[in-house]
This record gives C-alpha cells, sequence and structure tokens, in this order.
C-alpha cells in the first residue's frame, strides 16, 4: 500500500524509496493510531508526503506541512531533514540513532541530551554529529534491551536531587507508607523520562556522564563526594551495594515518611498483615 502512494507520485527507485517509508515509519511508529478517524489522518498525512517521496528530505526542509495530526513527529522529521539537507554527512548518524531500541524513530530527547534542542534552536550549524555518537554507544551499551539493569538504577540515585522514582506513586499497606516505582522497563523510561521537564533532566545528565565514564565509574566517583554522606542511609546503600536492587523483582519499594527506611517489595504488592510485612527487605 505504501509504494503504491510513493509510485503515484514519480518512478520507482530504491534510494529514494528507502528515505521516505523510513520517514513514514518513524511517524506511523510514533503516533498513536486508536480510532478509524486516525488511519484516515495517517492516510492523508502519507498522501501528502508522498508528493515529496522523491527527495523527502528536501522536500521537508523546503515546505509546511499544515497538518495538526502527529503534529510532534512531523516537526520532529523536518528538523532532521534540515540538518541532513544542511549537510549530508548527518544523515548517518541520524539513522543510526532513529534505529536504536530506545528510540525508534523518534530522536528529541537525544537532540536534546546533545544540546540541540530542536524547539528551540532552529541553527543547523550548531548541530554537533559527534555529540550524537557518544549518545549512540550508551544508548547501545545501556538501553538496547527491554529492560534496564540495576547498576543503570543506581547510576540514577546519584544524580540531582536523588528522587527520580517520584514520578509514580502508590501507597503500601503493610508497612503504611508511601510506594513508589524504581523504573520498571526501558518503555517505563522512555514514557517518563524523555520530556524536557525535570524527570528528563535526570536522564539526559545521566546519559551525557556515561558520554565520558562507565556506569561503575559514575557510581565509584559519587561515593568519593560529600553528596553521598547527606543522604538518607538507604539511598547510601543502594548506591553502595551493588546487587542490593536485584531483591525487587518488579522495581518497587516503599519509604518511610522520615526518610529513616526504604523497604525493596519483592513483587507488584505484598500482603497486608505480618506475612506480607516479613516479605519486605528492610535496608536503613
Amino acid at each position: 500500500m505504501l509504494k503504491q502512494f510513493y509510485l503515484l507520485s514519480n518512478n520507482y527507485e530504491n534510494k529514494s524509496f528507502s528515505i521516505w517509508i523510513r520517514v513514514v515509519r518513524n511517524i506511523v511508529e510514533n503516533t498513536s493510531i486508536e480510532h478509524p478517524n486516525d488511519f484516515n489522518h495517517v492516510v492523508n498525512l502519507i498522501n501528502k508526503l508522498a508528493t515529496g517521496s522523491s527527495n523527502i528530505y528536501r522536500f521537508l526542509a523546503n515546505n509546511t506541512i499544515s497538518d495538526e495530526y502527529a503534529k510532534e513527529q512531523v516537526n520532529e522529521e523536518i528538523e532532521k531533514a534540515k540538518l541532513i539537507v544542511e549537510n549530508e554527512s548527518n544523515r548517518q548518524i541520524i539513522h543510526e540513532i532513529e534505529d536504536t531500541n530506545f528510540c525508534r524513530g523518534k530522536i528529541n530527547f537525544v537532540l536534546y541530551c546533545a544540546n540541540y534542542d530542536i524547539d528551540i534552536c532552529h541553527d543547523v550549524s550548531r548541530f554537533d554529529g559527534n555529540s550524537l555518537k557518544e549518545i549512540k554507544k550508551v544508548l547501545i551499551t545501556y538501553l538496547n534491551n527491554d529492560d534496564i539493569t540495576n547498576d543503570f538504577r543506581r547510576a540514577l540515585f546519584t544524580i540531582n536531587d536523588n528522587n527520580f522514582y517520584s514520578y509514580w506513586k502508590s501507597w503500601l499497606y503493610a508497612v503504611s507508607a508511601d510506594k513508589w516505582c524504581i523504573i520498571k522497563n526501558v518503555n517505563d523510561l522512555k514514557c517518563n523520562f524523555t520530556k524536557k521537564d525535570c524527570y528528563g533532566v535526570y536522564l539526559k545528565t545521566l546519559v551525557r556522564e556515561l558520554c565520558r565514564e562507565n556506569v561503575d565509574e559514575v557510581i565509584e566517583k559519587f561515593c568519593k563526594t560529600e553528596k553521598i554522606k547527606q543522604l538518607p542511609g538507604w539511598k547510601q546503600r543502594i548506591i553502595k551495594e551493588k546487587g542490593l536492587l536485584d531483591y525487587s523483582q518488579f522495581h518497587y519499594m516503599a519509604i518511610a515518611t522520615d526518610q529513616s527506611t526504604c523497604w525493596l517489595i519483592p513483587y507488584t504488592r505484598v500482603a497486608n498483615d505480618k506475612k506480607g510485612k516479613n516479605k519486605l527487605k528492610e535496608i536503613k
């Protein structure tokens, strides 16, 4: 079907088709299609893009796509197109970043990590492809699977105010304390930590540090600072004790109101009784 859109606008040429279909993939992969009307919007948008399919990057760089559907991803495709039209050598690293498991076509946050915020900066001369290459290594090393490692979680405890887990909150009756999530998986990280807000800053800061040092070095370096001495004992232990977080198979914990104690929860929930409480791993 997609090839038919392409062929209605020009004769088939392998390179131009593969680049055009990449742009279409990026948009469809990162746009919600839940209702019949959404499908109609997608078809209309693809039809518009087909008119420039012989050279989609030049088309996007020089034309306004007046379509509210998938606006955020379309705007990203336009900015990437401008970067590639400005310097063809940018295409390879942009494509490589798009193809990582973490991004899957959407690289807005990675550009932000590289200090090229497409919502603010439109000066393509400021784009640093080398910075993107460094970030790609971090994505492949630490975010290339469905889950993140507990060492990556430990490293997040060293960033800023150490409270990255506050993005999600519930209540654990077994100990009458707030229940928190220490990031369920890579998808959870992507959904909640790639916006340009306080949670996005946690991930951006760690990614930037991992461009210079590996995760063990980031943790070791933090442990030598005065900052770790200012943390509650349970946070110090999580950072210092490799393997401690392994007890919490689904990455949940509860924290006492006075920050004196943390309980690692082995499963998604435990019974509100003595037996349930005994299953928790208490850290002080």
